[in-house]
């Protein structure tokens, strides 16, 4: 008997996508795959897409729980896995025929605790509009902790890196791993842990995977509360980076960080929010004083405002020459 594939799809009112993002999970060939539905509270007829599937297909099985958030599902669907691998899949994308296989090859005969794949960004329509900017000098090629945050300090590479699907894990990475409680940034606040119990990670340039540009998604909602984990999970990995000694790329991380939570304070007004970007604020000034000693000139500047005076920090992120030069950078995670 060969090693199954748990494939977790959490699932919040997609009942456009259902179909083909079940229907690209099964029609997987030459795998043993368990799929994993976590219905988080849909008030559309996802539910019921749901356990249609469940009734015609022995290897689907259905949890259905009180909306609670992406990080929920995801534990609800880890906590219920039985397989030996995982695959995540969002219920709005899909998986490319064939690709869990040859991931599957590539793990076990590289020896390695995950996989990368490759993806492609498209419409509903599935034109491709984008494609993942994987560097040429890592593909098909086993990589390590420190290699991967090289090549993920590039911002049009890191969703590739930071994402959590278009990737199959061995189950043991995420024996130790759940979700924190929070409805963004998930992936970056588990990516450290990742990476800790993951010593060798094969870097795939098969497209395995493809992310719809839903208008409907989470990621294009109107700015709220619950969008302030964006700058936090920055502050995290930026806050392991610096204890690494990878300090160009958590300093970028820090400013990163600091113009999300700007911008949130220049949208949200009520206590919760003003509450947190506090937070956030003083745990941005904890780092700077860290990052201070191994830093350009430039950037020491940028840290001592930070700490004495937040406004005037906003007005030289967007102004000092090191910002200007890369404002067209964005950063997707």
């Amino acid at each position: 008997m060969g090693k199954r594939i748990s494939i977790i799809i959490p699932i919040y009112n997609r009942e456009k996508y259902l179909d083909r993002c079940i229907s690209s999970a099964l029609n997987q060939k030459d795998i043993l795959s368990e799929i994993i539905l976590v219905d988080d509270g849909s008030t559309d007829n996802s539910l019921s897409i749901c356990e249609l599937y469940a009734q015609k297909y022995s290897n689907i099985k259905v949890i259905h729980q009180e909306n609670s958030g992406i990080s929920s599902a995801r534990n609800a669907g880890l906590n219920a896995v039985t397989g030996d691998y995982i695959f995540f899949l969002d219920s709005d994308d899909f998986i490319v025929n064939n690709s869990l296989c040859i991931m599957q090859k590539e793990l076990e005969s590289n020896n390695v605790d995950y996989v990368i794949g490759n993806f492609e960004r498209v419409n509903s329509d599935e034109t491709i509009l984008s494609s993942s900017n994987m560097p040429d000098d890592i593909k098909n090629s086993v990589i390590n902790e420190d290699k991967l945050w090289k090549y993920a300090e590039n911002p049009q590479s890191y969703l590739l890196f930071v994402a959590l699907w278009a990737k199959l894990y061995k189950k043991e990475v995420w024996d130790s791993i759940r979700f924190p409680d929070v409805r963004f940034a998930e992936d970056e606040f588990v990516l450290p842990e990742i990476l800790s119990n993951a010593e060798r990670i094969y870097v795939t340039d098969l497209v395995v995977y493809k992310q719809t540009a839903s208008n409907s998604s989470l990621v294009r909602s109107d700015y709220n509360f619950h969008k302030l984990a964006r700058p936090a999970s920055k502050l995290f990995v930026a806050d392991y980076l610096c204890n690494r000694g990878i300090y160009s790329f958590a300093m970028q991380k820090l400013e990163n960080a600091v113009g999300d939570a700007y911008y949130a304070s220049l949208h949200l007004t009520d206590e919760d929010s003003k509450s947190e970007l506090r937070r956030i604020h003083a745990n941005a000034c904890a780092l700077s004083k860290k990052l201070m000693p191994h830093v350009s000139l430039v950037k020491k500047v940028k840290l001592f405002f930070l700490r004495k005076c937040k406004k005037l920090y906003d007005y030289l992120s967007y102004t000092l020459p090191e910002r200007k030069a890369s404002k067209n950078k964005t950063h997707t995670a």
